[in-house]
This record gives structure tokens, sequence and C-alpha cells, in this order.
């Protein structure tokens, strides 16, 4: 499972500039 997730997260980065990402970003959550 977590394989998977980071897997995800590897994709949705891809081609992103750089910076500070949080889980909340790759998953589509408000930030609160």
């Amino acid at each position: 499972i977590f394989a998977r997730g980071a897997i995800k997260a590897a994709i949705w980065l891809a081609g992103k500039p750089p910076g500070r990402y949080a889980m909340d970003d790759v998953l589509g959550l408000p930030r609160t």
C-alpha cells in the first residue's frame, strides 16, 4: 500500500517546479 502511494506521488510530482509539497497537494485536499 505504501509503495502504491509513493508511486502515485512520484508521478504527480514529475514535471512540477521545485518546491515544497505536502501529501495534501498530491491528494487534492484543502490546506488547513
